[in-house]
């Protein structure tokens, strides 16, 4: 591709597999005291509220598992530097077009955003406390206000559902597997029943670290996630984000681990 000049970089199909072909030793199976006690394609966990604690999961199940096809086939694209947020659309939008007509496998492509405020379908417009803040984009993803901006991870998987036709368990999905990625930084993510996205424990409280909004079509998802590695968190304050005010934002800085856009793509493309 190109897209408004930049050159766009395709990944391997498998860099996990093909990582362990140059080097065995550092296999799966050979990293061993490295991993927290979350590195299990088994288990996640959801937050009980009334009981303050970490349970078991309702969203059990690998992504590999679930997307067992897609896994042999899947492609791998990082759109480099800040992308205007309507022109990451364009290259989600043709890209899908493409996958849909069969002539593009299945694709997760990862890009960072200028600032911008999105509205998702069940946008509340008094939700926009700020409109004149960041340029507002109305989507046709699902979902609420939300922010994107540099420091943000965006990822967008190009799936074909057509085999497993449940859209509640892909996202479920997609939650365990950025739980995943996120142990692997040390971070105990958990999912809040009813309320989608991602989230961790701050000062002994809920805080969402990624949010989630997804559209279908013709049974291909598009649209994705987004997670903050380290944005300017006082950048929300112009939206109720996801529609939800009494809990806070939080970005993986903010908990204190602080890493860099590159080293949370490798772990994600590691734990699909």
């Amino acid at each position: 591709y190109l897209a408004g000049g930049r050159k766009v970089i395709e990944r391997d199909r498998h860099p996990q597999r093909d990582a362990e072909r140059r080097h065995p030793e550092r296999s799966e199976g050979s990293r061993s005291n490295t991993t927290s006690s979350w590195d299990n394609d088994s288990s996640s966990c959801y937050y009980n509220s009334e009981l303050s604690e970490l349970g078991p999961s309702l969203c059990s199940g690998s992504s590999s598992i679930f997307f067992e096809q897609a896994l042999e086939q899947m492609h791998w694209v990082t759109l480099p530097g800040l992308l205007n947020y309507q022109d990451g659309l364009k290259i989600m939008e043709d890209l899908l077009l493409e996958v849909i007509g069969g002539t593009k496998p299945d694709t997760i492509f990862l890009s960072e955003y200028n600032s911008v405020y999105t509205a998702g379908t069940s946008y509340n417009q008094n939700e926009l406390l700020n409109p004149t803040r960041f340029p507002v984009v109305y989507t046709g993803r699902g979902g609420k206000f939300t922010y994107h901006g540099p420091g943000q991870r965006v990822i967008y998987p190009i799936i074909n559902l057509n085999n497993k036709k449940d859209l509640k368990l892909y996202i479920k999905t997609l939650e365990h597997w950025i739980i995943k990625a996120l142990a692997q930084f040390k971070i105990d993510a958990f999912i809040i029943p009813n309320k989608v996205g991602i989230w961790v424990l701050k000062n002994g409280k809920p805080a969402k670290i990624g949010a989630i909004g997804v559209r279908v079509k013709k049974w291909v998802a598009y649209h994705g996630i987004a997670v903050n590695i380290n944005p300017n968190l006082e950048h929300y304050n112009g939206i109720i984000p996801c529609g939800i005010n009494d809990f806070p934002v939080t970005s993986l800085k903010d908990i204190g681990v602080d890493i860099s856009m590159e080293e949370f793509d490798m772990v994600l493309k590691r734990k699909w």
